[in-house]
């Protein structure tokens, strides 16, 4: 939870009922539809009511790439593209604080108040002198925004709140501005204007790198990192001429145990339809290939793969039976999937595994906030190759959900006896699983058993071969 939210929505709203007022006196008499055109706010006042959008600009900051943030797409800024939702969503809260006053709910007409027509140079015009932009590139930035009768480029009013209905006007409304999904907003511009976005690619290997090789913590309240037992990741370039004849090379090579770990990494753009959906997995299909071919690498040219690791590895190469092949995404479409021997799962959940193996809940009682620690991923105090396959299938995101999910089978009405029947898969969640996993918590409290007292000299519980006091006793 980040506090900062409630005191920004308190702060912001305080404003925009301010802003609203002084947007009411400027109305002319009889107009059906509340009017923008003599509209001028005060900048420091209105730089005060965007804090109202500033949740959705932390999540989006969550959940969106840096790359992308930080990117220029076809010269606009996207981080200004965020300013620029600050502040359309600010104009429409006020807009709809204003509304509310002038609504009478025995008049229907008077419903259309909830909307406003506004001219395209004004929201430029006042977005340039509120976020010191120059005119000409605030323009760029309200029209990303525009949904075009034509050349939409398949953007819909989620992607575009305002709609366009004349050449100079656009309707808005703080619904639709309420809807839009910002972090689509700026993935399709990529997608929009074909911005070469490998780098996303080279900073997603990199991050993933850092989080595996920095040890694991014992809880989120530990702060404290820990090298992860049974597990070596290597940290060398891995490329050379295969078998094949062609260059090979590989993204993460790890080894679990006595199982070698290959990790094919993908960056994709998130999916929020079913042809995007299936443009992805292309990605995965080429991926799965890619690890495939790694497999047959390591058996054919395995002392060049051996001598290019930093990490030790046996004389002899794996067999299949001890090579694990993992496609890893940053998006969570696929997770979890396995194809022929190959896991699809996402980052998240395989960092999951090895750097916070711990599940932990948060309880709030009488104004005190309780970290308890319920569960661990290593059930032998350390990762092991066979758990960490099972946990692939059934990550920790997904598990409370797997045994509330009944797979129903709905049949479409049949118009003519010739047709052939079609049936519907659907899966329907049949109870609540995050409620369900509140009463687990509360039996395997009870449950638990009164630890026993670890003494400095005693072999630490983590499995590490050390003692205590030079361990996690530290």
């Amino acid at each position: 939870m980040d506090l900062r939210n409630q005191k920004d929505n308190v702060a912001g709203n305080k404003k925009v009922a301010v802003l609203s007022e002084e947007f009411l006196k400027v109305q002319k008499k009889g107009s059906v539809l509340l009017d923008f055109s003599d509209f001028c706010p005060d900048k420091a006042v209105f730089l005060e009511a965007e804090k109202i959008a500033n949740i959705k600009e932390r999540i989006v900051e969550s959940l969106t790439k840096e790359y992308y943030l930080d990117c220029k797409v076809k010269e606009i800024e996207v981080r200004d593209m965020i300013l620029t939702y600050k502040f359309l969503r600010t104009i429409s809260e006020i807009l709809y604080v204003a509304s509310k006053k002038c609504i009478d709910e025995e008049n229907q007409e008077t419903l259309l108040q909830e909307i406003s027509l506004v001219e395209i140079e004004y929201f430029s015009k006042e977005l340039a002198r509120i976020h010191d932009f120059d005119l000409d590139y605030a323009k760029k930035l309200i029209d990303r925004f525009i949904f075009h009768e034509k050349n939409n480029r398949e953007d819909d009013i989620f992607a575009q709140p305002l709609l366009k209905v004349s050449r100079t006007q656009v309707v808005i409304s703080q619904a639709l501005m309420d809807q839009v999904n910002l972090d689509r907003v700026i993935e399709r511009q990529f997608i929009r204007y074909k911005q070469d976005v490998s780098a996303v690619g080279v900073a997603f290997e990199e991050k993933f790198l850092r989080c595996l090789t920095q040890g694991y913590q014992q809880g989120i309240a530990d702060l404290k990192l820990k090298e992860v037992p049974n597990f070596q990741v290597n940290t060398n370039k891995v490329k050379y001429e295969a078998f094949d004849g062609k260059e090979i090379e590989f993204d993460v090579v790890s080894v679990l145990g006595d199982h070698l770990v290959l990790t094919e990494l993908k960056a994709i753009m998130t999916s929020y339809d079913l042809n995007d959906l299936e443009e992805r997995k292309k990605n995965i299909k080429k991926a799965v290939e890619q690890l495939q071919r790694r497999k047959e690498s390591v058996k054919y040219d395995w002392d060049k793969f051996k001598n290019a690791l930093s990490i030790e590895v046996p004389d002899e190469p794996y067999d299949e039976e001890h090579i694990i092949l993992v496609v890893c995404t940053d998006s969570y479409d696929y997770t979890p999937l396995k194809k022929e021997d190959v896991f699809i799962t996402d980052d998240s959940s395989y960092l999951k595994y090895f750097t916070n193996p711990y599940v932990d809940i948060l309880i709030t009682q009488q104004g005190k906030v309780e970290i308890k620690n319920v569960k661990t991923l290593w059930k032998h105090g350390k990762p092991k190759a066979n758990e960490f396959k099972e946990y692939l299938m059934n990550p920790v995101s997904i598990s409370p959900f797997t045994n509330t999910l009944k797979k129903e089978w709905i049949p479409l009405p049949v118009m003519d006896e010739k047709d052939y029947g079609i049936f519907l898969e659907e899966y329907v969640l049949m109870d609540d699983p995050i409620a369900n996993a509140a009463k687990n918590v509360k039996k395997e409290g009870k449950a638990t058993k009164k630890k026993k007292k670890i003494y400095p000299n005693d072999p630490c519980p983590c499995n590490s071969g050390k003692k205590y006091k030079y361990c996690c006793g530290k």
